[in-house]
């Protein structure tokens, strides 16, 4: 059995498949995940539902960016279209890998 990429020791993989860490790592990794998405759904409900304190976004995006969500990212040619509102070069964000992918 080879070893984990991510803790180097040796577990029972995804398919035992090389590049996957192993299932200790994975369930940490998913539990850390989870809890930022909690985090960010309790802020925005909080404050979008609850509050009588009107949101620019700022904040939500801001709450977004420290918990990993989002990231900056310089536009290149291929980001902007003719209903973009940034050129490139401009700093705009995109989904971190935990929001990638499609949802059901």
């Amino acid at each position: 059995m080879e070893r984990c990429i991510q803790c180097d020791n040796n577990g029972i993989y995804h398919k035992n498949e090389k590049e996957f860490p192993c299932n200790y790592c994975l369930t940490g990794q998913l539990q850390a995940e989870n809890g930022k998405l909690k985090e960010f759904a309790r802020y925005v409900i909080r404050v979008e539902c609850w509050s009588y304190i009107d949101q620019d976004g700022g904040d939500i995006q801001e709450l977004a960016e420290k918990l990993g969500l989002i990231q900056q990212h310089t536009a290149a040619k291929d980001d902007v279209d003719d209903e973009s509102d940034f050129e490139v070069g401009d700093t705009i964000y995109k989904f971190s890998d935990i929001l990638k992918g499609d949802s059901k």
